[in-house]
């Protein structure tokens, strides 16, 4: 039986696609837009209170920061905000300005085993402000709003400096947080419409080959 030699060769648009693929992969995550997390197992059906705020530095222009996507834990009951703050953490979106003064928002909740947001910063110019802070805390539902889940002397879970020239910096304050950066919308879709065709470039190269081995048993 003679022998059948078969050469595979990418065409060139899956080529093409596969390279627009490895550079969609490599694309920075979004600068302004991220996600908090903490894990609260260790209070876990505890009853506590989400500490938001977002203040301004000297000179600093108009800001704001939204907080969206928020779940893991449950309202248990409202506080009323301090400052330039709008919305809800429970049912979303949260808006806060960096107005002069405390800018403040305290959400009541019972806790699961952790609770995740979004967050996303902008105003005038990229980073939206000159020396903005943004601050995360948990603290005890008593009067006396002691922080929980930190050793930090503010009471911090996760601070956020906005500065000119400078993406966010984040500093995070307890074991128990995490941020990451959340990657553009854009790019996902995408890679998504990529992934979709070099399946069908795959698919069509699979057939292609079985007709080639078809024919060179006929001959």
């Amino acid at each position: 039986m003679r022998a059948v030699t078969m050469t595979f060769r990418f065409p060139a648009a899956f080529r093409v696609l596969l390279g627009a693929l490895l550079a969609v992969l490599a694309l920075p995550a979004s600068a302004d837009i991220f996600l908090l997390t903490v894990d609260t197992s260790a209070l876990e059906s505890t009853t506590a209170v989400i500490a938001i705020q977002f203040n301004p530095g000297p000179s600093s222009p108009a800001a704001t920061a939204v907080v969206s996507g928020f779940s893991g834990a449950a309202s248990a009951g409202s506080e009323p905000p301090l400052g330039a703050v709008s919305g809800s953490l429970i049912s979303g979106p949260l808006t806060l300005t960096n107005d002069p003064g405390l800018n403040l928002f305290l959400q009541p909740v019972t806790l699961g085993t952790q609770f995740t947001f979004r967050v996303e910063f902008a105003g005038n110019v990229p980073p939206p402000s000159d020396g903005s802070f943004f601050g995360l805390s948990l603290v005890d539902n008593t009067t006396d709003f002691n922080p929980l889940l930190t050793t930090d002397p503010d009471g911090l879970l996760v601070a956020v400096n906005l500065s000119p020239g400078q993406e966010p910096a984040f500093d995070i304050r307890s074991s128990v947080a995490t941020v990451s950066a959340v990657p553009e919308p854009g790019a996902w879709a995408l890679l998504l419409a990529g992934l979709v065709a070099v399946a069908a470039l795959r698919r069509r190269g699979r057939a292609q080959t079985r007709l080639s081995l078809a024919s060179s048993r006929i001959h």
